[in-house]
């Protein structure tokens, strides 16, 4: 291809299938390939990547990888025995081996295997997996004889379910047609709150949505009902349903159909917030994300309020929402709620009786951006009627759990043991080790490595990464995972790729960073990838503290800036080859530094980005609050009109786009990526500038499919490959 050449890419699905991952790894060097196909723990459910039986007899283990070959997802289920790891822990027996109870694999963006728990005979495990084709069904499996019973197959999937005896309660989609769809498209409609994705569904699909129902079945007679509700709208974290132990009721969560005024003092001090109490009090439909836990009577189907109050997802508090039900079903523990304004204005853990009734607030819950050393409560579980853990972790891994006790006057915390148990498991990595599954014995200390995931990229895997710090013009420090070329020699300068959007010291470095709850991200990244090709990487922290305001992209410009100064001094970098890696929110930072920097970085690649356009701007009217919009505000300062419009003329990078000298490579995920990112591609096409785009349609934020992965990470690669690796005149 021409250096000047222009050129839009759109994924190829099939062309992919035909590789052959042995052709990728003729020369020995670790690559994107082997980075989508190694093997990695998944947590069926939030928090408990280990699930012991009740019976404590057996754990089981839950993983996955790519599978370039078919473009699946191959997912796993793996049991140990509890007696021969104590045995081998003792020194007493060999190594335990796992016995594979269940394989499935999808081809969508949803995990082959999810919701994964113990049944009560300790026999058998219930989960939710992708049917041959088709939507997740209900299955359990039979440790001991390997059999697999479906439990429920229904035409619109389950998506959440929760199973006492005989007794499953599952939500499931069902399609409801737009009675007006036919003369929308015949004659037009008038446009009042749709949002212009919303307006465009008209041509694309007979349903503009695609609610939820939730059903009581008994699987020994196979009657079922309905639960007493109209079909209603559900995100992922909110579909959960927890049974009460006697079978007699279940709590859920439902979005609020009317936004309460009362709830006006819900006003949160904090720069980052989905929406503002202010702006919802005259929403005719609140946005989906605020709900509120409800009582279902499985017996009847009725549904009634349990606490008038939003979830903590309302100021975006974690963890995801749950309900622990006591084991005589009297009272419920609810995990991220908020309270009554009049008692709190924080997410906690409370405990409430049947009716809804304080009981005791257990514990406060903390935001996301809450401190530079970033802590959160991940999960909490109930291990015993009369235990909580509080499972926690932070940039660094996994803390120990806190733990509280039901005493005689309500609930408190307890110091936790060292170890708990005969022996535990944890999942040990460093920044240059991928993770396993260590055991150790509580009583002697020996620790063992329970799993092998990866044996294979052993030998290959780039093991260069150290911790690095610098200090920018404004004396701001920021620290960073550095990887250095597989095969650097003496005497020779070497390609830098900066990549954005946070640092996790104790975690593995594959491909770049992960999300707050841990999820590695996907898109674009390939940090192992390129060092292998012989480029320097530097993973780079993100800073929060000037979040939502102008300084916010200036200061990780400054940090780029002071990054590319700090390690050519200490490092053999050429400072004419450095490319910038941006995804998400940090796909902003990136573009604004090209639009303002006067270093002159060599190629740049924007994944998905949250770019903060002027088109962006506008495509977000009429989106549920005004949320985005106040957001966009907030990084310029004003609304970009009158004479406001001068300010964003001169911060925006897409009216600086003359500014921006750098071969950029676009990647737009789905038709809203798309729209937002073509005010920056079409700018620069038309000033001949070099830019690609890349255009995944069916995709989600982080990747998951495998051939989706390989088009964005190989995408990325090429581009640094191409633009870094052969210094020549600026094109």
């Amino acid at each position: 291809m021409h250096v000047r050449q222009l050129s839009i890419v759109f994924l190829a699905v099939l062309a992919w299938a035909s590789e052959s991952h042995a052709a990728s790894t003729l020369d020995g060097r670790f690559t994107v390939a082997d980075s989508i196909e190694m093997r990695r723990i998944v947590a069926p459910e939030p928090g408990g990547e280990f699930q012991f039986s009740p019976d404590g007899q057996r754990v089981l283990i839950v993983t996955a990888r790519g599978n370039l070959q078919s473009g699946d997802n191959d997912f796993a289920i793996d049991v140990y025995s509890t007696q021969q790891i104590r045995a081998w822990l003792s020194a007493r027996g060999a190594p335990p081996e796992s016995t594979r109870v269940a394989q499935f694999s999808s081809a969508t963006n949803e995990p082959a295997i999810a919701d994964v728990r113990w049944l009560a005979d300790s026999r058998r495990i219930a989960f939710r997996a992708e049917g041959p084709s088709g939507p997740p069904r209900l299955y359990a499996c039979d440790v001991s004889t390997g059999r697999i019973d479906t439990l429920v197959e229904v035409p619109g999937g389950v998506w959440s379910y929760d199973i006492v005896g005989d007794t499953v309660i599952y939500t499931s989609r069902i399609a409801v047609p737009d009675p007006d769809i036919d003369s929308k498209r015949r004659q037009g409609f008038r446009l009042t709150d749709q949002s212009v994705f919303a307006a465009m569904a008209v041509n694309m699909q007979a349903s503009l949505s695609a609610p939820y129902v939730t059903r009581v079945r008994d699987l020994g007679s196979g009657r079922e009902i309905a639960v007493s509700e109209v079909p209603v709208a559900l995100l992922p974290s909110t579909r959960g349903v927890w049974l009460s132990p006697d079978g007699n009721h279940a709590v859920a969560i439902r979005p609020y159909r009317k936004w309460s005024k009362a709830w006006a003092d819900y006003a949160y001090p904090r720069a980052i917030r989905r929406l503002s109490a202010a702006d919802m009090v005259d929403a005719e439909t609140p946005p989906p994300w605020i709900a509120h836990f409800v009582l279902i009577d499985v017996r009847t189907g009725a549904v009634t309020t349990l606490v008038d109050a939003p979830t903590g997802e309302l100021v975006e508090a974690n963890p995801a929402p749950a309900a622990l039900w006591s084991r005589d079903s009297s009272s419920i523990v609810l995990v991220n709620t908020l309270l009554a304004p009049a008692l709190s204005l924080s997410a906690a853990i409370v405990e409430v009786d049947r009716s809804g009734n304080l009981q005791q607030r257990i514990a406060p819950l903390s935001s996301y951006w809450s401190t530079e050393r970033f802590e959160r409560v991940a999960a909490v579980s109930r291990p015993a009627n009369d235990t909580l853990l509080l499972h926690r972790s932070s940039i660094d891994g996994a803390l120990p759990a806190r733990r509280f006790r039901a005493r005689a006057g309500g609930w408190r915390r307890i110091e936790s043991p060292a170890c708990d148990g005969r022996f535990e498991l944890a999942i040990e990595e460093r920044l240059n080790t991928p993770p396993d599954v260590v055991a150790t014995d509580c009583r002697s200390g020996r620790r063992a490595r329970l799993t092998d995931l990866n044996p294979s990229f052993r030998e290959r895997l780039p093991r260069t990464a150290e911790v690095i710090e610098w200090t920018d013009a404004r004396g701001r420090v920021w620290k960073g995972g550095l990887l250095r070329p597989v095969s650097a020699m003496p005497g020779k300068r070497y390609p830098l790729v900066i990549q954005s959007h946070g640092f996790w010291p104790e975690r593995f470095l594959l491909d770049g960073s992960h999300s707050l709850t841990g999820e590695p991200f996907t898109t674009g990244y390939a940090a192992r990838a390129l060092a292998a090709r012989d480029m320097f990487v530097l993973q780079m922290e993100d800073h929060f503290d000037e979040r939502n305001t102008p300084a916010e992209a200036q200061a990780h410009q400054a940090g780029f800036e002071a990054a590319v100064g700090a390690l050519s001094s200490r490092f053999p970098i050429d400072t004419a080859r450095v490319g910038l890696m941006g995804f998400s929110r940090s796909g902003y930072y990136v573009q604004y530094t090209l639009a303002h920097s006067s270093v002159p970085f060599a190629a740049a690649v924007v994944a998905d980005p949250l770019d903060m356009g002027y088109v962006s701007y506008l495509l977000g009217f009429n989106a549920p609050g005004r949320g985005r919009r106040q957001e966009y505000e907030a990084l310029i300062g004003c609304a970009p009109f009158g004479a406001c419009l001068e300010r964003w003329r001169n911060s925006q990078p897409t009216f600086n786009i003359d500014a921006i000298h750098s071969p950029v490579r676009l990647e737009a995920i789905g038709p809203t990526s798309l729209l937002a990112s073509w005010e920056l591609y079409a700018g620069l096409r038309s000033l001949a500038r070099p830019v690609e785009m890349s255009y995944l349609p069916n995709g989600v934020h982080v990747l998951t499919r495998p051939w989706e992965r390989r088009t964005s990470q190989q995408g990325a690669l090429d581009w640094f490959q191409r633009w870094l690796s052969v210094r020549g005149p600026a094109p």
